[in-house]
């Protein structure tokens, strides 16, 4: 098995860094090989741009079987404890398109300036590799270049997409991978709830914690068995 794993930041995938380090062989900083099976770790940079470059120029190179792409993420939803960890189900762009006079969002498939098809299906992109990973629950995501920070803006996104979470890069991943015909799981935990930005109620090192003890399982899940 060849495993890629992506995320924007290296602190957010720091511990997993370390577990593959201590139990892998190190082919390189940033390349490990494992009973047989080869894992790469890839920081893009935070946001679309910088993902969808990276990840790209990545897999021009080479196509794993498997992309792993995790991170942080805010939730909409307040019976999402912090520090819970979610498989994405669906990806849509949140941000990509005009705001009207009144302040209500109109995205590029209503202005029918982008096509509803592949691999966009009701303006998402979905995936059902996620399937394989029956131990986490499921996930909508928002990816957007700027996060809602105002009652207002939340309120009228909410109310226009209706899902769980909201991230910078997953859509980018999400794209990327369909179009380059690559497997993909993307695994997110809550740091933060999208509401009137405060940053004194946001608790990120639970969520790395939490990440990154679902991502050694899985790792563990996918390399235990020597190739």
């Amino acid at each position: 098995m060849d495993l890629l794993i992506v995320s924007a930041t290296q602190f957010e995938i720091q511990p997993l860094y370390l577990f593959i380090k201590e139990q892998a062989k190190e082919v390189d900083t940033h390349n490990f090989e494992l009973n047989g099976n080869k894992i790469q770790f890839l920081v893009t940079g935070v946001g679309m741009l910088h993902t969808s470059y990276f990840l790209t120029k990545t897999l021009s190179v080479a196509k794993p079987h498997l992309v792993l792409n995790v991170g942080i993420a805010g939730s909409f939803r307040k019976e999402f404890q912090l520090g819970s960890v979610y498989k994405i189900n669906k990806q849509i762009l949140g941000d990509l398109g005009v705001e009207e006079a009144d302040q209500t969002f109109t995205d590029v498939f209503d202005m029918e300036l982008m096509s509803d098809s592949f691999p966009f299906k009701a303006k998402s992109i979905l995936n059902e590799s996620i399937e394989a990973f029956n131990f986490l629950p499921s996930a909508s995501c928002l990816t957007v270049n700027k996060v809602h920070g105002s009652t207002q803006s939340i309120n009228l996104i909410q109310k226009k997409y209706d899902v769980d979470l909201e991230v910078m890069e997953g859509a980018a991943v999400a794209f990327v991978c369909a179009q380059e015909k690559v497997n993909y799981i993307e695994l997110r935990s809550v740091s933060n709830y999208v509401e009137s930005r405060n940053k004194d109620n946001w608790n990120i090192p639970l969520a790395i914690e939490q990440l990154n003890k679902s991502l050694i399982e899985i790792v563990n899940m996918i390399c235990s068995v020597p190739q």
